[in-house]
């Protein structure tokens, strides 16, 4: 699953980071989403999109999150 979301998030890269950053840049806040997915298996995608904003939020910083994607990554990590 690990694999699956992390091209999720690389390819929308919420903050921006790419191609710059390294491939495994976003690997905290992937290993945090999956855990709360598995944590709470009845989570829409509404839900997971406010966590997954928090998450970002926590570990970038609201200024530096230049897209408001979070609704299409909860979208398709939910479809997985």
């Amino acid at each position: 699953m690990y694999k699956k979301v992390e091209k999720i998030i690389n390819d929308l890269d919420s903050v921006d980071l790419f191609p710059l950053a390294p491939k495994d840049e976003y690997s905290q806040e992937i290993n945090k989403i999956i855990s709360i997915v598995k944590e709470n298996p009845n989570i829409d995608i509404s839900g997971l999109a406010k966590v997954i904003r928090k998450i970002f939020i926590d570990s970038f910083g609201e200024n530096l999150l230049f897209k408001n994607n979070e609704e299409e990554i909860a979208k398709k990590i939910l479809a997985l």
